[in-house]
């Protein structure tokens, strides 16, 4: 991993002007290895402590606020806090933060955020002004340190040579040092010449990505240049490596949804069975007139007969119940054969309903694939999981084409149902795909055959589709809303088709996107 103790020495120095003596307003819990520190001016500073690639930086991204082991404790003793100091430990992966805040009578406490950010065992600490360890992510037990509430903090030691301090290389083992960065130290010959050069954040790209504070130059590949390290990081983790903080409230959605298609599937097949059962069971009224019209032949205690079946020309051997009466057991038929009509009639009708839930959990499955953190708080409030109210009127995505007809995406039911019920109006367009889960797309403005491609493409882009797909368009007041189902689910007549494929790209070419 790039993020060695160099790389965190010169992101240090970029990021103390932004940091110092502000205060922190509010710390979002992402997860157990995510923390957002919200600054003065919107400034987000992101802590993680992912084995993957643990570090901090400013980020633009946006994050739900979660239950996690210590978020209570951060909550509790850190937010209204000043930062008033931000250090590295010599020249090893470690950063101290140094927090100012009052207790509930007005007392000044010190406290220590102490990032430990060294790889599969990073680990983030809380110490009082005496390193005295008050809540940490990670507790261990080793013989030589301790980890643990009520613990001494001590520093790790990593045994090796500051590379700061040395004035003639020769080999030594370096601290904070990367095999990545030594290859560059190798290649140059000149230690103090390549630690010590202006930073330049790139992104190489040949067989794989790397990244680091300065041009590496022993590397070959297509480069990028950043005009800050929180931006080189941003870019890395969110779009290269596609690392994105999952929120505890999005797995337990993801977790929650899956649940419920595993519930309705088995529920389904179940139905299904009892539905094949009773269509089975209509037979039984043949085999019942068969039996009356023989039932002078049947004697008490007779366990079957054999008798000719008129409606098929053969013979037939219907089984009897010997402890009950010949009539009883012809009426036992007649009763099997009538509740099997029934049970048709009745299951047709629940198959169709669990159909209908299986489609709206797998319409929610797709839309929370599609969402932004924004739009994800109208699905976890609609299923339950978040129980806080969300605005009267949802965010609605919006593009504008060259010809300034609007264009409006419903990302969830929330703003389907707003968007398409609320917004629109009864002449405005609505296009939606064909047999897929989708979104609502409205047009309003002049349909012409290029506004008809766009619409379309945005309707196949914002839909579980993968390729060329039918979609669908006709007026709003056209449209009616399914009553009784669950999500936004609708019907609609006077509609026309048009093929259409997701095709992100030539809308940004042809629209300007207005959130």
């Amino acid at each position: 991993m790039a993020i060695d103790g160099i790389f965190l020495h010169y992101l240090i120095e970029e990021l103390k002007p932004q940091m110092l003596n502000k205060r922190i307003n509010k710390i979002i819990s992402v997860n157990e290895h995510d923390y957002i520190f919200l600054l003065p001016y919107k400034q987000k500073l992101l802590i993680t402590i992912n084995p993957n690639g643990a570090h901090l930086r400013f980020t633009e991204g946006e994050y739900l606020n979660s239950q996690t082991s210590i978020s209570s404790f951060l909550r509790k003793h850190l937010e209204g806090g000043v930062i008033t100091k931000i250090s590295q430990y010599n020249n090893d992966r470690i950063i101290t933060l140094e927090i100012v805040n009052t207790d509930d009578l007005g007392y000044r406490i010190n406290y220590k955020v102490i990032l430990e950010l060294t790889g599969r065992k990073s680990n983030l600490i809380i110490t009082d002004d005496n390193f005295v360890i008050l809540e940490c992510i990670k507790k261990s037990f080793q013989e030589n340190r301790i980890i643990n509430p009520k613990a001494t903090y001590e520093y790790l030691e990593s045994g090796k040579i500051n590379p700061y301090t040395i004035k003639n290389y020769s080999g030594e083992s370096l601290e904070g040092v990367s095999k990545l960065l030594l290859q560059e130290i190798n290649y140059t010959g000149n230690l103090q010449g390549v630690i010590n050069r202006k930073v330049n954040p790139t992104i190489i790209e040949n067989e794989k990505i790397i990244f680091y504070c300065f041009d590496l130059y022993h590397q070959v590949g297509k480069r990028t240049n950043f005009t800050s390290l929180s931006e080189l990081l941003e870019e890395y983790f969110t779009n290269k490596v596609n690392q994105i903080s999952i929120n505890n409230e999005q797995k337990r959605l993801a977790q929650y949804i899956n649940n419920k298609i595993e519930k309705l599937e088995q529920k389904l097949g179940k139905q299904k069975e009892e539905l094949r059962i009773a269509n089975d069971n209509l037979k039984l009224k043949e085999v019942a007139d068969v039996l009356a019209s023989n039932i002078h032949l049947v004697k008490r205690h007779q366990k079957q007969i054999n008798v000719f079946n008129f409606y098929t020309n053969e013979n037939i051997t219907i089984d009897l119940n010997p402890e009950i009466s010949p009539t009883e057991n012809l009426n036992s038929l007649y009763n099997k054969y009538k509740k099997a009509k029934r049970t048709i009639s009745y299951m047709e009708t629940i198959i169709e309903n669990t159909k209908a839930e299986i489609l709206y959990y797998r319409t929610l499955q797709n839309q929370a694939d599609l969402s932004s953190i924004s739009d994800l708080k109208e699905i976890l409030h609609e299923v339950g999981i978040r129980k806080t109210p969300i605005q009267q009127k949802p965010k609605i995505t919006s593009y504008i084409d060259k010809d300034d007809n609007i264009i409006w995406v419903g990302k969830n039911n929330t703003q389907n149902e707003y968007l398409t019920f609320t917004l629109a109006n009864k002449n405005d367009y609505f296009f939606h795909v064909v047999g897929y889960p989708g979104s609502h797309v409205i047009f309003r403005g002049t349909l012409t055959d290029d506004a008809i491609k766009l619409a379309a493409t945005i309707a196949a882009t914002y839909s579980k589709a993968k390729a060329t797909v039918s979609v669908d368009y006709t007026q709003v007041k056209w449209v009616k809303k399914i009553k009784g189902q669950k999500g936004s689910f609708v019907t609609y007549t006077h509609h026309k088709s048009v093929f259409a494929e997701p095709d992100l790209d030539y809308i940004n070419a042809n629209t300007n996107l207005r959130k």
